[in-house]
């Protein structure tokens, strides 16, 4: 029997995993070799970012202190409580955390980049581009 994940049942192993794994489950040193990509890849900016799935918020954070404006999407509740504590610390460009489903929050804002590291729920093409061309700003 070969059942499709819902998204009850993504928010529920990640949540669970959060517990698992800790606030920061990444290798050292991952956040900021993300920074170093999004600006081999893009330039310094600074940029606008809407990360999904942003987890604790770190690397959301490490961008945000190089300057960035960066929103990060997390609807686990774990990850989320982690994250709002890195709110506290003052940073070069703004950050901002929601708590709430990518598939189901609205922006009125548009973003000049859009970053999904690793999450379950991005499983097709359609759906990708749903949500590129709602929230990218346009040249």
């Amino acid at each position: 029997m070969n059942k499709k994940m819902t998204r009850e049942d993504i928010r529920r192993f990640y949540t669970q995993a959060s517990i698992w794994w800790g606030d920061d489950p990444q290798e050292s040193g991952t956040h900021m070799k993300r920074v170093e990509l999004l600006h081999r890849l893009c330039g310094r900016g600074p940029w606008k970012i809407l990360e999904l799935g942003c987890a604790s918020g770190h690397s959301a954070a490490a961008m945000a202190d190089y300057g960035h404006d960066v929103t990060g999407v997390e609807f686990n509740p774990v990850d989320y409580k982690s994250a709002t504590k890195l709110l506290n610390q003052t940073r070069k460009g703004k950050l901002t955390f929601i708590h709430e489903d990518f598939y189901k929050v609205n922006f009125l804002e548009r973003f000049d980049i859009i970053l999904c590291w690793q999450v379950f729920g991005l499983e097709d093409d359609d759906q990708q581009r749903l949500l590129l061309h709602a929230w990218i700003r346009n040249g």
